[in-house]
């Protein structure tokens, strides 16, 4: 809780509350969009707007410039000075205090605001109108956790240059629909629009340009090699931590500015990366210029949609006549639905069908999408959005399953379940998140016989693959408007990728069809099995091999595992991260290490001095200065307990008398007869650090360590290390920290001056009783 928000949100409601429009805040002492909306209504009602909404538009803004407020300002009628002042302490800046004068210390910390935004400080002492809505809005101008130094830089830089149009976006160093927008924004003006068109959406006008300009190695369009090196890096994947489509120079120097970490050049190793991003998105020419489809590709979900492509999907019901038209068209893959109709009739699958397209040279792949049955039982639903839960996933999970074994679709195939729905994140997290571990229960309990994919926008595709929950993604980026695709990346565990409908012709009647780009990690399946005691049954050792992929991978790293009771080993800059699994024997990976030991049961970890830990980790999180990102790590133990299902975590923190710094985890998954595993399978995971600690911050940390011992016991000091750091540090928060945040500062003093800042700030709340053991 932060004492200077509550008194903003105490303020608020005293002042505003029974005025037009205003809506009374929750007084919990937390920053959000609740606060700032809450200042924006009384900045509303400051200025004599009719009716408040809570929304800084245009409106407001040009109401505010009728009345801005500069240095040396007091509020006498009007509170605008103090709104500026509770935004400020709500925004993570200090004014000083909040007392309606406009002096050196509230410039001071406007200006920080400027330069957190990149922009210059404060002209003439004013607060423009895009200054106070920055400030009065929930968007983060610092680092975040996740978030990415190199992209904040780039957002710093495009609000330095086109913040007069666009506004002030947020600089938290995460890819989202705002930074997209300001691309698309910047690529217009560069390329010649005038600002009065130039708009951030890559209609007709914008794709003309992008045919106009095509950049090669050589190239003097300076500035368009320098926006094209910044969508690459927004766009890169993440392997180890390391970006695959990095163009940047000086890659090490945090100290650069911008323009010297991406240059104006096109060189061979633009080209190389170039090249590397064609053929990671689909792009069938590959030949490492910067033309529409990679233009496209960088700042619209779909890419170009007139690319070609492989694969395509439809509704329809396939005839022989309409096969060969796909097939002369050069489609070679097509997705069909399991079951289901639509307002013209069946969309089900066949037999007589499949064989029919596996005749005409067609490979094929299953989705799943089927609520006709919900709509039957919720008349009055206009959506599908209350669709998706727990036991929702579940049934649909038997139905396709038992459609497939039906049509006879080989067992190990994978079934994409669709999500045909604009979820934001917290729906995601509460609702989709939910119904994929719902169809993902089901499948491992009954045999594993098939993969589970998703069929959703790339948001909701990465979640539910990074959870571990889907092996294959069939991403509809064909929704462009969706904020589930814009501002993010293509997962990189997509196969299929929707970018196109047109009307096919047929002799047999005209039909919808989906134009798809495919990745080739997966092009369907080319046959069937007749009898279903002819399937192929999965073996008990690949499923613990996909669980043992699963989980290294859910945990962070990348590895190229092969085979069990091997261990691989990861030599990255600051570090050295091995893994081991194996399939009825212990893995030996840190087995004389010490670590704290957590029962899982039916996917939940059941123990007290873990949920001690987590509400630890909970109550002090709030503190921005440590940085840490709770939700992720509570997101990371909870996919691998998940997945677990029934066995154990154990995971320690150890640090040695000579200052050696490293982290074991260990996940067990007992054997169980509903997934088809007859032997327990264990993945160890081990990370030791190449820097040491002083003498001195062994010390600091040991005596840390006994005054929580004082304040509670031994165990609760070694969990709650254990918990915390194991989860930072294998979620790679603390790796990104320390590129993030410093350079040439040694890897195990910035993980010792986070847990000094971390068991500090525990020791207050233990003080203070805000922890219960």
């Amino acid at each position: 809780m932060d004492e200077r928000v509550k008194e903003a949100q105490i303020w608020l409601n005293q002042f505003y509350y029974g005025r037009r429009g205003y809506q009374l805040t929750t007084v919990n002492g937390k920053t959000g969009n609740s606060v700032m909306t809450a200042l924006v209504t009384a900045l509303q009602i400051e200025l004599g707007m009719e009716n408040p909404t809570g929304y800084f538009g245009e409106l407001t803004a040009n109401l505010y410039e009728k009345n801005r407020i500069k240095k040396g300002d007091e509020d006498t009628d009007k509170h605008l000075v103090r709104i500026l002042q509770h935004g400020l302490y709500c925004k993570g800046y200090n004014p000083t205090a909040v007392t309606g004068y406009f002096g050196d210390n509230t410039l001071k910390a406007v200006n920080k605001v400027c330069n957190d935004a990149g922009l210059e400080a404060c002209i003439g002492d004013e607060v423009s109108a895009k200054v106070l809505k920055q400030i009065l809005s929930s968007d983060a101008l610092v680092l975040v956790p996740g978030g990415d130094n190199k992209i904040r830089k780039i957002q710093q830089d495009i609000n330095k240059k086109y913040s007069d149009k666009l506004g002030i976006i947020s600089c938290d160093g995460k890819y989202n629909i705002q930074t997209n927008t300001a691309f698309i924004y910047a690529f217009q003006i560069i390329c010649g629009m005038d600002k009065a068109t130039a708009n951030g959406n890559f209609g007709p006008m914008t794709q003309t340009l992008a045919r106009d300009n095509k950049l090669s190695i050589g190239t003097s369009k300076q500035e368009l090699v320098k926006l094209a090196k910044y969508g690459l890096y927004c766009n890169g994947i993440r392997r180890n931590g390391i970006n695959v489509f990095d163009c940047s120079e000086n890659t090490t120097d945090d100290s650069l500015n911008i323009d010297e970490v991406f240059t104006g050049m096109f060189d061979e190793q633009m080209k190389n990366i170039v090249e590397k991003f064609q053929k990671y998105v689909g792009i069938l020419e590959v030949d490492g210029n910067v033309d529409i489809k990679v233009w496209m590709s960088l700042f619209v979900s779909t890419g170009y949609p007139k690319r070609n492509v492989l694969a395509c999907d439809t509704s329809v019901k396939i005839t022989e006549a309409k096969a060969k038209r796909i097939y002369v068209n050069d489609f070679r893959i097509i997705g069909r639905y399991l079951t289901g109709s639509t307002t013209n009739g069946p969309k089900n699958l066949t037999k007589e069908e499949l064989n029919l397209l596996f005749n005409q040279g067609l490979s094929v792949f299953a989705i799943y999408q089927d609520e006709k049955e919900y709509y039957r039982t919720h008349p009055d639903e206009m959506t599908t959005v209350k669709y998706y839960n727990y036991e929702q996933g579940k049934n649909d999970a038997q139905k396709a399953v038992e459609a497939a074994e039906s049509l006879g679709i080989p067992y190990g195939e994978p079934i994409f379940f669709a999500v045909d729905y604009d979820f934001n994140n917290d729906q995601t997290t509460k609702m989709i998140i939910p119904h994929f571990q719902g169809i993902y229960d089901y499948i491992r309990k009954n045999g594993n016989k098939y993969l589970v994919g998703c069929y959703a926008p790339r948001n909701i595709c990465r979640r539910i693959s990074d959870n571990g929950y889907a092996t294959w993604s069939f991403v509809s980026d064909m929704s462009t408007g969706f904020s589930g695709n814009k501002g993010f990346i293509l997962p990189e565990n997509w196969v299929f990728d929707q970018i196109r409908e047109y009307t096919q012709k047929s002799i047999d009647g005209d039909f919808a069809l989906d134009c798809v780009a495919s990745s080739g990690k997966y092009n369907g399946f080319n046959h069937i099995v007749e009898h279903n005691n002819e399937q192929i049954q999965i073996k008990s050792e690949d499923v613990a091999f996909k669980f043992y992929k699963d989980t290294v991978k859910a945990l962070g790293y990348d590895f190229n595992i092969v085979e069990f009771d091997k261990t691989y080993t990861l030599e990255l800059p600051d570090m050295k991260v091995s893994c081991q699994g194996s399939y009825g024997t212990s893995v030996s990976l840190g087995k004389n290490t010490r670590r704290s030991k957590f029962d899982i049961k039916d996917g939940k970890i059941e123990s007290v001095s873990f949920d001690a830990a987590m509400q630890s980790l909970e109550a002090i999180s709030t503190d921005n200065s440590l940085g840490i990102d709770y939700d992720g790590i509570v997101d990371m133990q909870n996919r691998i307990s998940f997945n677990i299902d029934n066995g154990y975590i154990e995971m320690g923190l150890n640090i040695s008398d000579i200052g050696e710094v490293s982290v074991s985890y260990l996940v067990h998954k007992e054997a169980t007869a509903q997934e088809g595993l007859t032997k327990y399978v264990e993945v160890g995971l081990e990370i030791v650090f190449n820097d040491k600690l002083s003498t001195e911050e062994v010390k600091e940390y040991n005596t840390n360590k006994e005054k929580i011992i004082k304040y509670k016991n031994k165990e609760f000091a070694e969990v709650i290390c254990d918990v915390v750091f194991s989860g930072m540090i294998i979620d790679l928060r603390i790796l990104n920290e320390i590129k993030d945040k410093a350079f040439n500062v040694f890897v195990c003093t910035f993980i010792n001056s986070l847990i000094i800042l971390f068991l500090s700030a525990l020791i207050k709340c233990l003080a203070s009783g805000e922890v219960i053991w």
